[in-house]
């Protein structure tokens, strides 16, 4: 089924707001109904919000959630930016940081979850029932606007097992202060990497490094995917890049499974909060890209 919305900001309404919310997508669980599947059309203008909220409403009995997305990339001027539409999902339980439940950025036109597994960049656990949040981010918005369609798919049934998260160790054993080398900054097909943890962890052991630390984009579902890969020849860290809208900073060496939230502009005078709750995690804060 098709439902249709679209959302109407002029430049000057959006400007100075940070996020808006979408009118929710609601799922029945029609009895005897294995899946069903909801979507929503819109158009985002220039100077656009720089989050939209696409509130889900889900039942009780759903085993899995898959979200598909799909916009528009129509030409530009050179020099002028074009559509760039990023996408995440915050479970029910609201729309703050700890609701977190994965973030793929521009990287992947489809994720899934359930209590078994879920799609790199997203964590895996039940599908409670509740309001889930689709985010989407348009990061730049094309003269033209952009149009997009996001669908929605629920699958009934009952709830495998989650796994309990294996993480790295944060100590090396044997080893005392020395010189050594390593990569503090890396991305796996957990963000935008083209290669796997496993074939990370190869390469580094390869270059004759000592240790590597996991930063992938505004996610930590990569945290517990670096299982039987450490070794006492490779630490394996925690962390994150934290890729707000007005640069990049690196979150080196957290307790894993720490989540950094990027939803904020220099504007909003945050910094120094997200910076502390690294810190607090035991991390490092390092700028990494800043505009």
């Amino acid at each position: 089924m098709e439902r249709r919305d679209v959302l109407r900001l002029t430049a000057g309404a959006a400007g100075g707001v940070g996020a808006v919310t979408l009118a929710p997508l609601a799922f029945a669980a029609p009895p005897g109904q294995d899946a069903e599947t909801r979507s929503l059309r819109g158009e985002l203008p220039p100077g656009a919000p720089d989050f939209v909220y696409l509130p889900v409403q889900v039942p009780r009995g759903v085993r899995e959630l898959t979200v598909a997305y799909r916009y528009d990339r129509p030409e530009v001027p050179p020099g002028t930016p074009g559509n760039a539409l990023d996408i995440g999902v915050l479970d029910e339980r609201g729309t703050g940081s700890d609701a977190f439940r994965g973030w793929s950025g521009g990287f992947r036109d489809t994720f899934t979850i359930s209590a078994e597994r879920a799609t790199p960049g997203y964590l895996p656990g039940p599908v409670g029932a509740g309001t889930w949040h689709v985010v989407l981010g348009p990061y730049t918005v094309a003269p033209q606007g952009l149009r997009y369609e996001v669908a929605v798919t629920l699958r009934y049934g009952r709830r495998g097992r989650t796994p309990e998260p294996v993480y790295p160790p944060e100590r090396a054993r044997g080893r005392g202060r020395a010189w050594y080398r390593g990569d503090c900054h890396l991305h796996t097909v957990h963000s935008d990497g083209q290669r796997t943890p496993a074939e990370v962890a190869e390469a580094a052991r390869a270059a004759g490094l000592d240790f590597i630390v996991s930063t992938e984009h505004n996610t930590t579902s990569a945290h517990a995917a670096w299982q039987g890969l450490w070794g006492e020849d490779l630490l394996i860290l925690c962390g994150e890049e934290v890729t707000t809208r007005n640069g990049h900073y690196l979150a080196l060496g957290t307790d894993p499974g720490t989540f950094v939230d990027w939803r904020y502009r220099a504007r909003d005078e945050a910094f120094h909060r997200h910076a502390a709750r690294v810190r607090r995690a035991g991390g490092l804060v390092v700028p990494a890209h800043p505009n």
